[in-house]
């Protein structure tokens, strides 16, 4: 079992783990405190197979993306690549061309709050025209979009051929109302980082949402990959059901063999 291995130190390599929720690059002006090979060296201490990078905290999400693609080349096993894009960038769904041609990657980032002076309280959503087109690129080649503010109940609902995953989601819905009326979008899951998703948080929206909804992350390197590990392996859950949150659900969502 997972948790006997975890608990006697043993790497969980032969889980096929995969992080949902990984940054890469750089803060504003301020470099993440892990550069790539320290990230691979991260992974390798507890046995996580694969992490989905995204570049979203670079001012400019094209040089985000460019560097979470020298990432992913320098180690195509290891990383899936991740698109970062926000409308002051510029055209949104040409940016995803690019990155899911030319770069391979797999999913797409959205955060409302990644936005640089001296536009820090403008709405993303009043920049209108884009974001329809970016939920159909996505339902068109089958890229979740993991999202941090921006989508709405509405969009949810509006575009069921569009996989959207709530960034911090499990205690991002808050209540358990708010969970239940959720969970009746089936296009709609939920990932796993930030501190506030307790064990008793984060087995309430497994019951209510089940496994097969929520993937598993940690915002590393603003995380870590053992201590959120250790919130998944401790539920009193089926081995199945902690399979399918810590890689099984990933894997099916990015199309990954």
């Amino acid at each position: 079992m997972m948790l006997h291995d975890a608990l006697a130190g043993k790497r969980l390599d032969k889980y096929h783990i995969i992080d949902f929720h990984v940054h890469y690059g750089k803060w504003g002006v301020t470099h993440l405190p892990s550069h790539s090979d320290a990230m691979i060296a991260k992974m390798d201490l507890v046995g996580v197979e694969k992490i989905c990078a995204n570049g979203i905290t670079f001012p400019d999400m094209a040089e985000g993306n460019r560097a979470v693609a020298a990432f992913a080349k320098r180690y195509p096993d290891r990383v899936v690549g991740i698109a970062g894009v926000y409308p002051m960038n510029g055209d949104m769904v040409e940016e995803l061309k690019r990155c899911v041609f030319d770069y391979g990657f797999r999913g797409i980032k959205v955060h409302g709050q990644m936005i640089q002076f001296p536009y820090r309280d403008l709405d993303v959503r009043e920049i209108g025209g884009q974001w329809e087109r970016v939920y159909d690129f996505a339902a068109e080649h089958h890229l979740p979009i993991l999202y941090h503010g921006v989508v709405t109940e509405d969009d949810i609902l509006n575009f069921p051929e569009t996989t959207f995953v709530m960034a911090h989601g499990m205690c991002g819905l808050k209540g358990r109302s708010t969970k239940e009326r959720f969970a009746r979008y089936k296009n709609h899951y939920v990932d796993s980082p930030v501190t506030q998703n307790t064990p008793l948080e984060t087995l309430e929206t497994v019951k209510i949402m089940g496994a097969d909804r929520i993937l598993w992350g940690t915002d590393a390197p603003l995380d870590d990959f053992a201590h959120r590990l250790g919130v998944i392996l401790d539920l009193p859950i089926g081995e199945e059901e902690k399979l399918a949150i810590f890689g099984g659900n990933a894997r099916r969502l990015l199309g990954l063999a």
